[in-house]
C-alpha cells in the first residue's frame, strides 16, 4: 500500500498521538483496536510475521523449515517448554525468546506501540530511520481467546510440513457433506445444508482448476456438474425426489466423490489432524473451517507474564494466502484490518520522525513506561537503574 493509498499523520509529543486515534472511525463495539509499533517505518507494507523473513537475501526463508524450528527448539529445551498446554503457548514463549514464527505481536495501548517504534531491540533509541505506528482494526469475529479451537488449528500449521494445504480440509469437509446429502432422504438434511455443499463444491471445482496433475481431479472432471435447480427444489417437493430416477445418479456420483476423498487423505493432512487431537482429543478433523486456514486472527494470550501484562500484548496468527497455497506463500490479509480514519476514510498510518523519537521516550518515560516497564525481567531492571545512578562526577 503506498502512501498516496493511505493518510500519514506526522507526530511529535504523545499528545499528536492521541489526536491522531481521535481521528480514526468510531468501532461501536463490533471491532477492536490493536497497535503495532515499527522501529523502520519503510516495513510497514511488509510487515509479517517473522517466520516468512529470511536472514539475508542470500538465505532461504524460514517458513520452508517451520516445522523443524519448531520441533527442535522443543526438543533441546523440553523444561522451558513444560508448563506450556498447547501449542499457542509454545510459539508465544518462543516468539518470546525470538525464535521466527506465525505470530505478530501486537498490543491494546498505543503508548507501548510508540516505545517500540523509537526504541530498538538492544534499548536504545533508534535514530537510523523514521518510525511508524500501524493500526488495525480487527473484526470480533476474528478476535479469539487462546484456547479456542481455531487459535488450536492455526497453531498446529506450525507443526506439519510444507506438503500440507487447506484445500485438503475443504475436501474433508465436502466428504462430510456428501455423506449429510445422502442421508437426504431420510429427512436428516435441510436446504441449508444442500446450499453449504455447494457452495463447497465451487471452491473445489475452482482450486482444482489450479492444481496439475492432483488425485482428486480426476472424479471431479468425470462427474458432471450437479444439479442446483434440483437439489435445491428437492426439499419442497420431498416425495418426488424420493422416487425420482435423477436423485440415484446425483447420489451416486456424491458416494463416488466421498469415498475418493476419504480414501486419499495426504500424509500432512493426517499428520495435522493427528496434531490438533493431541490437544483436543474430540476435535474431528471434517470441522476444520477451510475459511479460517486462509484467515488471520487476532488472541489474546493467556495473562501468564509480566511481560504480557506490562504490554497489554496480543497476537496476530497467520493461515494460508489461499485454498491452494502451501506454507511458503506470504499471508496479507491482515492489511485488510488497517484502521480507516473518519474522513478520509483512508487507511491511517501514524509517522514517528527520527530526530522525535528521544523527545517522545522521555515523554514516555514521564508516564512510567520504559524499558524496565516494557521487559520486567531482573535483567532489565538492574540495567534500567544503574542507568539512573550513572552521573559524571564534578
Amino acid at each position: 500500500m503506498s502512501d498516496l493509498d493511505c493518510e500519514i499523520m506526522e507526530i511529535s509529543t504523545i499528545s499528536d498521538l492521541l489526536t491522531a486515534i481521535k481521528s480514526l472511525r468510531d468501532l461501536n463495539g463490533s471491532h477492536e483496536r490493536f497497535y503495532r509499533g515499527l522501529g523502520d517505518r519503510q516495513y510497514i507494507d511488509f510487515d509479517c510475521p517473522s517466520i516468512y523473513r529470511k536472514k539475508t537475501s542470500e538465505h532461504e526463508p524460514y517458513i520452508k523449515y517451520e516445522d523443524k524450528i519448531f520441533h527442535d527448539i522443543i526438543a533441546k529445551a523440553p523444561e522451558d517448554f513444560s508448563k506450556c498446554e498447547n501449542t499457542f503457548e509454545c510459539l508465544v514463549k518462543m516468539q518470546h525468546y525470538g525464535a521466527p514464527t506465525r505470530l505478530l505481536d501486537v498490543t491494546s495501548n498505543p503508548l507501548v506501540a510508540l516505545y517500540f517504534s523509537c526504541v530498538g531491540v538492544d534499548g536504545s533509541v533508534s535514530f537510523e530511520n523514521d518510525g511508524a505506528i500501524v493500526i488495525y482494526d480487527i473484526p470480533q469475529s476474528n478476535v479469539k481467546n487462546f484456547n479456542s479451537d481455531t487459535v488450536t488449528i492455526l497453531s498446529n500449521i506450525s507443526k506439519i510440513d510444507n506438503n500440507y494445504k487447506p484445500l485438503y480440509a475443504l475436501l474433508n469437509k465436502f466428504a462430510k457433506d456428501c455423506k449429510k446429502i445422502r442421508e437426504f432422504y431420510k429427512g436428516i438434511c435441510n436446504d441449508e445444508e444442500i446450499k453449504n455443499y455447494l457452495d463447497s463444491y465451487d471452491d473445489i471445482k475452482k482450486s482444482l482448476e489450479k492444481e496439475q496433475n492432483n488425485k482428486y481431479r480426476e472424479i471431479f472432471d468425470n462427474e458432471s456438474n450437479i444439479d442446483k435447480e434440483f437439489l435445491v427444489g428437492a426439499r419442497e417437493d420431498y416425495l418426488d425426489f424420493k422416487e425420482s430416477s435423477k436423485k440415484k445418479t446425483i447420489l451416486k456420483k456424491m458416494e463416488r466423490i466421498e469415498t475418493t476423498i476419504q480414501n486419499n487423505r495426504p500424509h500432512s493432512d493426517i499428520r495435522f489432524d493427528h496434531y490438533i487431537k493431541q490437544e483436543k482429543l474430540f476435535f474431528v478433523h471434517d470441522n476444520i473451517n477451510y475459511k479460517d486456514l486462509t484467515s488471520v486472527f487476532c488472541v489474546k494470550p493467556k495473562l501468564n507474564n509480566p511481560r504480557i501484562i506490562n504490554q497489554n500484548g496480543a497476537f496476530l496468527i497467520f493461515g494460508f494466502a489461499s485454498l491452494t497455497d502451501t506454507k511458503s506463500s506470504t499471508v496479507t490479509q491482515h492489511f485488510n484490518y488497517k484502521a480507516l480514519n473518519s474522513n478520509s476514510g483512508k487507511h491511517l498510518h501514524i509517522k514517528i520522525p527520527k530526530n522525535k523519537k528521544e523527545q517522545l521516550v522521555n515523554q514516555l518515560k514521564l508516564l512510567g513506561i520504559d524499558r524496565a516497564f516494557i521487559y520486567p525481567e531482573i535483567e532489565n531492571i538492574s540495567k534500567v537503574i544503574t542507568e539512573q545512578y550513572t552521573i559524571k562526577s564534578d
